[in-house]
Order: structure tokens, then sequence, then C-alpha cells
């Protein structure tokens, strides 16, 4: 039996730290599906797992956006309004 893709992305964030982007070029799909799936895998693996993002950065004056709930990358920093900003990285870690 064939795993469904929100099956292989918890294997994949398990392994390692993934962007929004890469993770839907990889499934070839856009990055809003790829956010409803976080979503859902965020509340069904919660026991166990929990989702860790890693925020993006602005690489002109490295501002951090921690307190940024959207997973998709910003378009610039708020700072010095340049467009070099990182994307974030999602990954599932257990819980101890």
């Amino acid at each position: 039996m064939q795993e469904t893709r929100r099956e292989q992305m918890i294997g994949l964030l398990t392994e390692g730290s993934w962007t929004l982007d890469s993770l839907a070029k990889y499934f070839d799909v856009t990055s809003k599906i790829i956010e409803d799936d976080l979503s859902h895998i965020e509340k069904s693996i919660k026991k166990t797992h929990s989702l860790k993002q890693i925020p993006p950065y602005c690489e002109g004056c490295g501002f951090v956006f921690k307190n940024r709930s959207r997973l998709q990358r910003p378009s610039r920093c708020p700072e010095c309004k340049r467009e070099r900003v990182t994307e974030g990285t999602i990954e599932l870690v257990l819980k101890s």
C-alpha cells in the first residue's frame, strides 16, 4: 500500500529540515496545499511530535522574523526594506 502525501511529509520532516517551497516542488503541488497539509499534520501528531519552524531572516541586516505564524517567505524586511529574505525551514521533532 502506498503512503499518502501527508505520511510521506511526516517521514521527510522527521529526517530533516525542509522549506515550504522545497516541499511543494518535491510533491509537485502549490505552497498553499503544503501549508494545509502541515496544519493537518501538526494536529494529528501533536502527542508525539512538534512542528519546529526556524524563522526566516534578512540577509541584508540580519532581522529575524521570530513571531511569524505564516510559513511562506516574507516579501521584504520591515527594517531595511530589502528583499533578500531567506525562507524559513520546518521539521518535526520528537517530544521528550
